[in-house]
Formats: C-alpha cells, sequence, structure tokens
C-alpha cells in the first residue's frame, strides 16, 4: 500500500506544478526592467480599430471581420495572427523618462493610434537615431516600441481582407463578400 501513496503523492505534486504554469506563466514573458504598453492576449481579444486607416477588425467565432466605414469583409487570417502576435505583448526597454512634452515625441496628436477592446495605444514620431521605432503612449507611459505597430494602424481596408479568389476560413471565396 506504501508504494501506492508514494505514487499518488508525486502524482499530485506533478499535477499541482502544471497547474502552478499553466495559470501563473501563461502569456509572453515580459523582460527584466522593460516598461509595459499592452497585453492583449490572443484569446481575449474582441475588436481591434486602426486609426488613421479607419479600418476595425471584430472577432467572428472563430474567424474575424474586416470592417471600413460601409465595406465589410471576411479578414485574411494570416494578417489577424500577425497583427494579434504583435499586440499579445508591447514592451519596451526604452521608456521615456520624461514625458512631459507630448509634442516633442508627437503624441500630442498622435500619428496613429491602435485601440484593442478599449485599450488604447497612441503611436507618435520615429526618433532620428533609429527609424524603426516609434514613440508610444498608454495612459501616463511613454516608450519606444517598433515601427510595424504604426505600419498596422495605417493598413487600409484592402490590406486585411481576404483577397479575391482566396479561401477564407469558411472555405468559401471573397466574391460573395457584402459591401464593398
Amino acid at each position: 500500500m506504501k508504494p501506492l501513496r508514494s505514487t499518488f503523492v508525486l502524482f499530485l505534486l506533478a499535477l499541482g506544478g502544471g497547474l502552478y504554469i499553466y495559470f501563473n506563466e501563461r502569456g509572453a514573458p515580459v523582460a527584466q526592467g522593460a516598461v509595459v504598453l499592452l497585453r492583449a492576449p490572443r484569446e481575449s481579444v474582441r475588436v481591434v480599430k486602426l486609426s488613421p486607416a479607419n479600418v476595425e477588425l471584430r472577432r467572428a467565432g472563430e474567424s474575424w471581420q474586416v470592417q471600413s466605414g460601409r465595406r465589410s469583409a471576411p479578414a485574411n487570417p494570416d494578417a489577424v495572427r500577425e497583427l494579434l502576435d504583435a499586440l499579445e505583448l508591447v514592451q519596451s526597454q526604452a521608456p521615456v523618462e520624461n514625458a512631459a512634452n507630448l509634442q516633442q515625441y508627437g503624441l500630442d496628436k498622435a500619428t496613429a493610434r491602435l485601440v484593442v477592446d478599449g485599450k488604447s495605444l497612441d503611436l507618435g514620431l520615429s526618433p532620428l537615431f533609429d527609424p524603426s521605432l516609434v514613440y508610444a503612449r498608454s495612459g501616463e507611459q511613454i516608450a519606444l516600441v517598433s515601427a510595424d505597430l504604426s505600419a498596422f494602424a495605417r493598413r487600409r481596408f484592402e490590406g486585411w481582407r481576404v483577397r479575391a479568389g482566396a479561401p477564407n476560413p469558411a472555405g468559401k471565396t471573397d466574391a460573395g463578400a457584402q459591401n464593398r
């Protein structure tokens, strides 16, 4: 009976360790000393609004719809997956210490904005020393992030929808998309 009890105790310890990792270590890891501007786990994101492109991506079950004004179409799953990967954890090792002058960073009138389920990320200018970065603001925090986020916000409707003739996740073609 003693070996069975030892096995059971080891099983419980392994199960407890697995549950701890599952519930406490989920999501992308934050780098030590980094500032987290936005965290959007891909499974929980429902709506992403992108401006200045004036595009909205909305989850429709397992697939996504892209809307812009009166136009609506199935969204390209690869493009949406790329965006969700970028938004899962927006962090920076380069926070701005003196954030009083928003105009200096192009954030007084943001050049681009991403709104993920109501959480806003304003994007401003690129610093002169590195055009692959842009200044970003979330709440009171300002930091440098990848300019790819700005490119997502500027991508037009046509860049998000399923291309004509390409199968969408439901296996249908885009030929019948409504309100083009």
